[in-house]
């Protein structure tokens, strides 16, 4: 029951990224869910095993699954740059990775995700239903690169209307951070 509250309570809490990510898909055709080697065709270590267990939600956000019954760690490849563990809860310590592997706890109940650096995300409070997540403020989370920059976007509509994206009835929010020397959080 634990783990389920977990993994939905991340979901919700990402629903505006992940709603800008089917935006972006409808409006340009880019991908939602990728693999690593979409977002680094260069890194070898980015294919193979790891592109069949580890996978990114956009360009930006790193999902690390157990896919073995029983484990309670994952082994875990971080590409080069700067990484953000992400929890809805707490702000923890940035990876700077230079392509490496790293082993994470991965207890019943965790999912070990990442933002990566240079991605700004927003996302709402978790709720009972999307309607009641509408009526919070956003949070946006800025994850600085090693270049203290972060960029991102925020798509959003009514929630309810069809045809939004044609009408024109939306709002795009562009992010665009500068030489910021902490991570940070803005609620609006």
């Amino acid at each position: 029951m634990k783990a389920a509250k977990n993994s939905l309570e991340m979901r919700y809490s990402l629903l505006p990224y992940l709603y800008t990510l089917f935006y972006l898909a409808e409006a340009t055709g880019d991908t939602v869910v990728r693999p690593l080697f979409f977002e680094f065709p260069k890194d070898n270590n980015s294919y193979g095993p790891h592109s069949e267990s580890q996978f990114m939600w956009g360009s930006g956000f790193m999902i690390i699954p157990v896919i073995e019954e029983g484990k309670t760690k994952v082994n875990a490849y971080f590409p080069a740059g700067r990484w953000y563990p992400y929890s809805v809860h707490e702000s923890i310590k940035p990876i700077e990775s230079k392509g490496e592997f790293l082993t994470l706890d991965a207890p019943i109940g965790k999912i070990n995700t990442a933002i990566r650096g240079g991605t700004v995300v927003p996302i709402l409070p978790p709720k009972a239903t999307t309607t009641l997540m509408r009526r919070e403020n956003f949070t946006v989370l800025v994850a600085l690169d090693s270049n203290d920059k972060a960029s991102g976007l925020l798509y959003w509509d009514d929630g309810d209307s069809i045809d939004t994206i044609e009408k024109g009835e939306y709002s795009l929010i562009s992010f665009d951070v500068h030489s910021v020397r902490q991570v940070l959080k803005f609620n609006f």
